[in-house]
């Protein structure tokens, strides 16, 4: 089964995109499992659910128009050798209590000593745990 114009027209109002992007796997896998029509159902409503759950999860990041999204976890502190990395790591796992009780961070150094980088996945990791947050640039 294609995916005709009305059909496309209908995903749009419903803003189920996602659904008319994975259409022809759905339809693959449908046919490889002999997926019953009820069966078929529950499965593209589950995985429009994830993707949408999926994409939720990115417009906090996108709306604060952070410059560059790195996290911790992929953090290069090889490239740093001055951090002191676990210091970083402990307030990145405590980011909750940073953001629960207002706590300032200043992170100071020269220019190319990860300040940002560190600043933003300090951002990144609230942004994900549902906090409201945004980036400001400060420049000379």
């Amino acid at each position: 089964m294609k995916m005709d114009d009305d059909l496309t027209k209908q995903l749009e109002f419903l803003k189920i995109l996602a659904l008319m992007e994975r259409w022809s796997a759905y339809i693959v896998k449908a046919e490889k499992e002999k997926m019953g029509h009820e069966k078929f159902l529950r499965y593209v409503i589950s995985e429009s659910y994830a993707a949408r759950i999926a994409s939720a999860k990115k417009m906090p990041i996108i709306r604060a128009s952070i410059p560059e999204v790195l996290i911790m976890a992929t953090y290069s502190f090889e490239k740093q050798p001055n951090l002191a990395r676990q210091r970083f790591l402990s307030i990145h796992d405590t980011i909750d209590y940073y953001m629960k009780k207002p706590k300032n961070i200043v992170l100071v150094g020269p220019t190319g000593c990860g300040k940002t980088g560190l600043g933003t996945s300090y951002l990144a990791n609230a942004l994900e745990n549902n906090y409201i947050d945004y980036y400001i640039f400060f420049q000379n």
